[in-house]
């Protein structure tokens, strides 16, 4: 069996992206080669003369693949769904402004005028393996909190042949990798670019917290038991990313913590 780097608990770590997610893939007990999430990787230079595969294209894997091939590492993709591909700026204009303006307008204008926007600047990938979402970038943020790829190289890499796209995983080999459609391909590397979960859960394991069904907080300031308990930085589905959601937040948690105090109340 391979070098396996699977994720083990940071406790003291909080915030939406606080656990890696590391799904489990049929074959990992008989697959040769190394195996490891997303947050082991720090440089292309420990997989000098592999052949690499990273599994998922969120911003993390499409910038990592990228990474590696401009170093000389054989990489490719797994993409089991379609996706949304922004480029990171168009004419001077950086992706995140574009889509604060969009989110400003009635959903279904935003929507249209996003959708718009993505296919005259990226295009159709669907010979490259790569299919766009059938909903606009900001209808995907807004509805399922799932970031657009920003696109800073990875696509024209990918419509070089430089980087080669396959379908979802069927299971791993002992030599590489059995995709869903089929075809095998020997990889000496998977590397998992699944994900994080906020796992607020183990934080609180006897407390009922107010999430939503990926375990991201309902508000940002709890109640009753809950008073003096802060969600700062969850909010994911807000356009501009988080570091601007949280710049946002904070004040409104200060304002609430300053009028607990001057009415008395403890100070959590």
């Amino acid at each position: 069996m391979g070098a396996s780097c699977r994720p083990t608990t940071w406790w003291w770590r909080t915030g939406a992206n606080r656990q890696p997610r590391a799904p489990r893939l049929p074959g990992e007990d008989v697959f040769q080669g190394r195996l490891l999430h997303s947050r082991g990787y720090r440089n292309a230079a420990p997989f000098k003369g592999q052949r690499v595969l990273v599994v998922g294209m969120g911003n993390t894997g499409a910038e990592i693949a990228l990474d590696l091939v401009e170093h000389g590492v054989r990489t490719a993709l797994s993409v089991r769904s379609p996706v949304n591909i922004v480029r990171r700026d168009v004419l001077g204009r950086p992706a995140q402004l574009s889509s604060l303006m969009l989110s400003q307008l009635p959903p279904v204008l935003g929507d249209a005028l996003a959708v718009l926007l993505r296919n005259l600047t990226v295009g159709d990938l669907r010979r490259h393996g790569l299919p766009s979402a059938s909903v606009s970038p900001l209808r995907q943020l807004r509805e399922e909190g799932k970031t657009p790829v920003i696109d800073v190289g990875t696509v024209q890499r990918i419509k070089t042949g430089d980087i080669l796209v396959y379908p979802g995983i069927q299971r791993l080999t002992s030599g590489g990798v059995r995709f869903t459609d089929g075809s095998e391909h020997p990889f000496d590397t998977v590397l998992l670019a699944t994900g994080y979960d906020a796992a607020l859960g183990e934080l609180f394991p006897r407390t009922a917290l107010p999430l939503d069904e990926r375990g991201i907080p309902l508000q940002l300031s709890g109640e009753g038991a809950l008073e003096g308990l802060h969600f700062v930085g969850f909010d994911v589905r807000q356009p501009g990313g988080l570091l601007r959601t949280i710049a946002l937040q904070a004040p409104r948690v200060a304002q609430r913590i300053s009028a607990r105090q001057a009415n008395g109340g403890r100070h959590a």
